[in-house]
């Protein structure tokens, strides 16, 4: 999947296994994916990781190949 960011326009092309969590994703890219004091996945300095519906996603959330996920 590539995580664009809204203002900064950088790109990330993220890799992940089945049964990876946004966690792992910190580990793998920790230059530009955090964690947030309120336990929400952030993009560099754009914003939050939501999925299709707009929910923002959480580290211990597993990553759904299925889905859709953008930076808000």
């Amino acid at each position: 999947m590539t995580l664009t960011g809204p203002y900064s326009y950088e790109s990330l092309v993220v890799e992940y296994y089945e049964g990876d969590t946004w966690n792992d994703m910190v580990v793998k890219y920790p230059d530009t994916l955090s964690v947030v004091s309120n336990g929400y996945m952030q993009f560099s300095w754009d914003g939050n990781i939501c999925n299709s519906k707009g929910n923002m996603m959480k580290g211990t959330d597993q990553i759904d190949p299925n889905e859709t996920y953008e930076v808000e």
